[in-house]
């Protein structure tokens, strides 16, 4: 399987500040699972030593994902992520941190479960 998933985000107006509930932000088990959930974002500092994520205007994801099924019910992935959340739109380049990773599935019904 193979994902491609890019997003942006423009100021209306004058201004140029995006409010924090309309800025992008990715991780997780849905977007670079190399990050937990909204932790691939810039990051502003709020205390000495503590960093929050701040979102950005740009976003870019490119995923591939093999699957197999070994057994009837039970299943392995292997996927690779690459991309990232930047302070400007459209904003590209080969520093974008890359994930690797496996996972095990177990197959129902219902769908599978990971």
């Amino acid at each position: 399987a193979a994902r491609l998933r890019v997003g942006a985000v423009w100021p209306l107006g004058s201004t140029e500040y995006v409010p924090i509930v309309g800025r992008l932000f990715d991780g997780g088990e849905g977007g670079h699972r190399a990050f937990g959930a909204d932790r691939l974002s810039p990051m502003l500092e709020a205390e000495e030593g503590q960093f929050v994520p701040a979102g950005g205007t740009g976003a870019w994801l490119a995923s591939l994902e093999a699957r197999w099924r070994v057994l009837d019910d039970w299943g392995l992935a292997a996927f690779i992520d690459w991309g990232n959340v930047t302070e400007r739109p459209l904003q590209f380049g080969p520093d974008a941190p890359l994930g690797l990773g496996l996972g095990v599935r177990y197959y129902t019904l219902a769908g599978p479960v990971r």
